[in-house]
C-alpha cells in the first residue's frame, strides 16, 4: 500500500462525438448549466469530498505504522475502520455515477455518463445533468462484467490515448480493461480519477479477480 495520495492507494449520448477544445467546451457549460440549476457535480458532493478527506487520512495513519516502533491494537483497529469507510463511500459514489470523457481509438473523444451497476461498470450514450442517482437501466448502455477485468491502468498505456495524443495530463486518465474492449477514461483531476481507480480496483480485490495495473 502507498503512503502517497498522488500514487493512490493498493488496497484498495446519443450526442454526437466532438474533439479537443470543443469538447472541454461542452463539458464546461454542462457545469455552467447544472451550478445554474443548483444541482451539485460529483466532485462538490459531500460524499466524494469524504471520500477524498479519508482517503487522505488513511495515508497519514499508514504512513504512522510504517515508520512507529511499535504498533498497538488501536492503531490496526482504525486503519481497518477506515478501509471500510472508504470502500463504502467510493462504491456509493461509483454507483451513482458521474459524466466523464470517454476517448477511443478510431474516432473523437465523447461525453458518457458512467456509473457502477451489480457487478458491471457501465456507461450510457447520453450524458446526464445534474445527477443525482444512476439509471437502473438503458437500452444504449454498454457495460464491462466484473469478472471480465484483467487490468486497470493509470495514464495512457493504452491504444485509444497513445495513437491519439489526447489534450489533458496523463495523470487524469484510466483505463480498464478486458480482453474484449477497453474503457478509457478522463477525469476532472487527479483526486477523483485515484477515486474511482482505487475504488474499482478494492471491489476487484473484494471479489478476488485478479488484475494488472500496468500493461
Amino acid at each position: 500500500m502507498s503512503s502517497r495520495r498522488g500514487s493512490g492507494l493498493s488496497v484498495l449520448s446519443l450526442g454526437e462525438s466532438v474533439d479537443g477544445d470543443l469538447l472541454e467546451e461542452e463539458l464546461a457549460q454542462d457545469s455552467l448549466e447544472s451550478k445554474k440549476d443548483k444541482s451539485s457535480s460529483q466532485q462538490d458532493a459531500p460524499g466524494f469530498q469524504a471520500a477524498v478527506l479519508a482517503e487522505d487520512k488513511m495515508c497519514l495513519v499508514q504512513l504512522e505504522l510504517e515508520t512507529a516502533t511499535l504498533v498497538n491494537d488501536r492503531q490496526l483497529e482504525s486503519l481497518r475502520e477506515l478501509k471500510v469507510h472508504i470502500h463504502r463511500l467510493g462504491k456509493a459514489i461509483l454507483e451513482q455515477g458521474t459524466n466523464f470523457i470517454k476517448h477511443q481509438t478510431k474516432s473523437s473523444p465523447h461525453v458518457r455518463f458512467v456509473f457502477w451497476s451489480g457487478n458491471k461498470l457501465v456507461w450510457t450514450e447520453k450524458p446526464i445533468k445534474g445527477v443525482v442517482r444512476a439509471p437502473t437501466s438503458s437500452s444504449s448502455a454498454k457495460s464491462i462484467e466484473l469478472a471480465e477485468v484483467i487490468g486497470v491502468y493509470d495514464g495512457w498505456k493504452t491504444p485509444a490515448f497513445q495513437k491519439r495524443a489526447p489534450k489533458c495530463s496523463a495523470d487524469t486518465c484510466l483505463s480498464i480493461v478486458t480482453l474484449k474492449r477497453t474503457l478509457d477514461l478522463q477525469f476532472k483531476d487527479v483526486p477523483q480519477r485515484n477515486l474511482w481507480r482505487n475504488s474499482i480496483s478494492d471491489i476487484l480485490k473484494m471479489n478476488k479477480i485478479d488484475f494488472k495495473s500496468e500493461p
